[in-house]
């Protein structure tokens, strides 16, 4: 679970807009002049994303508004809370955003690599978790392929991966673009699979740490490549 600690009212889009600028412009003050920081990189990508989420709600593409509001809260609070377990040295810290975090100021490291290891661990290790969340709060429905909820998390899922795409051809590194495929086209059936299945074993303590263990182990080894970390 996320630390204790300030937290935007979770379902409220324009207030996770406004804590991802705030960690953006954090960053980039921290940040030297010549260097790219890759979570300044991170955040504005997120923010990018949101914005998106943002019109379509505005133009009333999502089917289930509450839910996708609140699925949006929970990933962007375990972006913040994943940035606070590392600036206190946590342990706890997961593994695919350590990586990152720990990279974020190497300047061999393009800022596409730094924005597609950023969407990996947003997607591939807190995704499912935020979806458990999230019910807690706004219950589930069937989860079939014609329900709201998850027409809703495809549409989400579809609007990181339009906004992900043109970063390929920036990526450089042979290989990297099909990393980026893995990071992102790879995450819509693996998370919201996973997250069913913790949600129908009952969603406990132990249960949600497994899954976050084994989530962490796949988005950290997507990771690592991308941050030239092999």
């Amino acid at each position: 679970m996320p630390p204790t600690g300030e937290r935007c009212p979770v379902g409220s889009i324009d207030d996770v807009l406004r804590r991802l600028v705030e960690v953006r412009d954090r960053a980039l003050v921290a940040a030297t002049p010549d260097t790219v920081d890759g979570v300044a990189v991170v955040a504005a990508l997120l923010h990018v994303v949101t914005c998106r989420v943002a019109d379509l709600v505005d133009a009333g593409r999502f089917a289930a508004p509450a839910f996708l509001a609140r699925l949006v809260g929970e990933l962007a609070d375990r972006f913040t809370a994943a940035l606070e377990l590392h600036a206190a040295g946590s342990p706890a810290t997961p593994a695919a955003w350590r990586l990152l975090f720990d990279s974020r100021s190497d300047p061999s490291v393009p800022a596409a690599a730094f924005a597609v290891a950023g969407v990996n661990a947003h997607l591939n290790l807190d995704l499912a978790a935020a979806l458990v969340s999230t019910w807690e709060h706004v219950p589930p429905d069937d989860g079939g392929p014609a329900s709201a909820q998850y027409r809703d998390y495809c549409l989400l899922t579809d609007t990181v991966e339009t906004t992900v795409d043109p970063l390929r051809e920036d990526l450089g590194a042979s290989g990297a673009g099909h990393l980026a495929d893995l990071a992102v086209r790879f995450t819509r059936d693996l998370a919201w699979d996973e997250a069913r299945e913790v949600w129908t074993d009952g969603a406990d303590d132990e249960r949600r740490l497994r899954s976050a263990e084994k989530l962490d182990a796949i988005a950290g080894w997507l990771a690592r490549p991308l941050l030239g970390r092999t």
